[in-house]
């Protein structure tokens, strides 16, 4: 297997992720918020080939810009496919109070029905769904079925492994709600995997929990940090077992992520590493009163390592920034400088929940 890297890019509340094998100039996106820096990522990493968009699920902290993404990118050659988790809908369905039938809100209220105006959102799926008319063939569906491959071509796609959901449980799944149907994939590198788990939550877990392929050195944890109480994040924990733990939140979400749950379960684990993209007020009271020195600190970080940074938007303050992590016999975290990210926790967070636990990470 060749060596693989994964970004998990700080947009804020809301996932980004690519994941790009340098050997071969190849990427796949995971969701897309953000397509400027998706963009810029993609041109830092020399990337040639960009083989497929995945979506894991329909809510607009994970697709919101991936149609812009995807007619830009289309200027420089195109991508091959657009993989999602279900069909991209009708514009139709957009109108008035369907989209509340056909995406419920979820327990904390974190859905595209109450994150976005009807307006905004009939904008940005709209979009998308234009994109996949005129581009059918390069449209997927992506399942767990024995029978179906992941549609993605090139060397990266023997890298990535679908999980979930099942094809024989996806509706009554999304009945449940729309985040368990989110795709979860296993990345593979020369050595060491990651397991990407989009905004599953414990329900979706339960069905998932079946599979024999889950222990992964690198968790990006589900939901932003939210819907996971104590027992159910030591389930979690236990059956993965991963060294790195990656949390994609924004500082100022609204939606109480990460849980305290959640970081009080990670605290007992003592071998370890928690790296949050953006710190929240459970790091710092307020943190909004470190923002400016932490930019100005990661902008002199950035020109340094020559690391990639996206300067945050108002009332938000990085804290792991974006996290860059090589698949290699073990994880090898590039970003963020562990010597840096340290210093920067212990000056700016006091009540931080992400310090260093393994020195060879």
């Amino acid at each position: 297997m060749p060596v693989i890297k994964l970004a998990f890019l700080d947009v804020g509340q809301g996932d980004t992720t690519i994941i790009t094998c340098p050997d071969t100039h190849e990427a796949v996106i995971i969701d897309c918020i953000d397509s400027n820096a998706a963009l810029d990522y993609l041109k830092k990493e020399q990337v040639t080939q960009l083989r497929g968009v995945i979506i894991t699920h329909l809510h607009a902290d994970h697709y919101k810009q991936t149609a812009n993404l995807l007619y830009n990118y289309e200027k420089g050659g195109g991508c091959e496919v657009l993989a999602i988790a279900e069909h991209v809908p009708n514009p139709e369905y957009l109108k008035g109070e369907k989209i509340l039938k056909q995406w419920p809100a979820d327990r904390d209220g974190h859905s595209t029905v109450l994150e976005q105006p009807p307006a905004k959102n009939k904008g940005s799926l709209a979009k998308l769904y234009q994109w996949c008319k005129e581009n059918k063939k390069k449209c997927r569906l992506i399942l767990r079925d024995s029978n179906v491959s992941l549609p993605v071509q090139g060397t990266i796609a023997q890298s990535l492994k679908v999980l979930h959901p099942p094809s024989f449980d996806l509706q009554d799944l999304k009945r449940h709600e729309l985040n368990d149907i989110s795709v979860v994939l296993r990345v593979t590198g020369t050595g060491a995997s990651a397991l990407l788990t989009g905004d599953l939550e414990p329900s979706g877990w339960q069905c998932l929990n079946q599979s024999d392929e889950l222990k992964s050195d690198v968790l990006k944890f589900p939901h932003h940090g939210g819907a996971w109480h104590e027992a159910e994040t030591d389930d979690l924990l236990s059956v993965v077992q991963p060294s790195v733990v990656v949390i994609s939140v924004g500082s100022n979400n609204g939606y109480d992520h990460p849980h305290t749950d959640v970081f009080d379960t990670l605290q007992k684990r003592h071998d370890l590493r928690l790296l949050c993209t953006q710190a929240t007020d459970k790091c710092q009271t307020p943190v909004q009163g470190e923002r400016d020195n932490v930019i100005v600190q990661f902008q002199k970080q950035s020109i340094k390592d020559n690391s990639f940074f996206l300067p945050p938007r108002e009332m938000q303050c990085p804290c792991a920034g974006s996290v860059i992590i090589e698949l290699r016999d073990t994880p090898v975290i590039i970003q963020p400088n562990i010597a840096f990210h340290e210093s920067l926790i212990n000056v700016h967070f006091k009540k931080h929940k992400c310090f260093i636990r393994t020195a060879g990470l």
